[in-house]
């Protein structure tokens, strides 16, 4: 449905332009990316909307969607399987953030700027990364919003989603994380999710 939308909105925009069928191409792959993450998105934020973790859910997704942009990562091997486990993985996540944060401090929330840190060196150093100045200089602003937010007490637990949903980007973007999105890639293969 997507790639066949893609196609269509491609072909309508290239009738008049004199581009190549390569550019073609490449312009109704990153349509259908958008399509695909704005579809993934609204379905997260419905979901997360109906179980009252709806804030959480949004400071959850919005700084990996810049670190994954900057940093790139690991992908499913379908579009259905993607979606299952953005789904899955968002949601889960968000809960945790709403109920997680009760119990949080400073130090809970200093662990997980470490934490995306040393990510974003074992990525480093595995050749993972795309764009390493960019990355870093993304994890040191995020960073430094999040704590000067929480030392303002402002919104203290949101901040306390982003970081974790920060943290949770760093982690997929290192060889353990790929081997756990191709992990719940296999699992969803062996629930006939294509």
């Amino acid at each position: 449905m997507i790639k066949k939308l893609s196609e269509k909105i491609t072909a309508w925009i290239v009738k008049d332009l004199d581009i190549s069928p390569k550019q073609a191409s490449a312009m109704r792959y990153g349509l259908e990316s958008v399509i695909g993450t704005l579809i993934e998105t609204a379905t997260v934020f419905l979901f997360a909307y109906f179980m009252g973790t709806l804030p959480y859910a949004i400071f959850l997704m919005i700084p990996p969607f810049f670190y994954r942009m900057l940093a790139d990562g690991p992908h499913c091997t379908s579009y259905k399987r993607c979606f299952v486990f953005t789904l899955t993985v968002y949601l889960s996540f968000a809960l945790m953030a709403k109920h997680i944060y009760i119990h949080s401090s400073l130090s809970l929330l200093l662990l997980l700027v470490l934490f995306s840190f040393f990510s974003l060196i074992s990525s480093y150093r595995n050749k993972l990364l795309k764009n390493i100045r960019a990355t870093v200089l993304y994890l040191l602003c995020a960073s430094t919003i999040f704590l000067l937010c929480w030392h303002l007490s402002i919104y203290r637990e949101l901040v306390f989603a982003g970081t974790l949903g920060l943290s949770l980007q760093a982690f997929i973007s290192t060889p353990a994380g790929y081997k756990m999105v191709k992990l719940f890639d296999n699992i969803f293969k062996h629930l006939k999710i294509n």
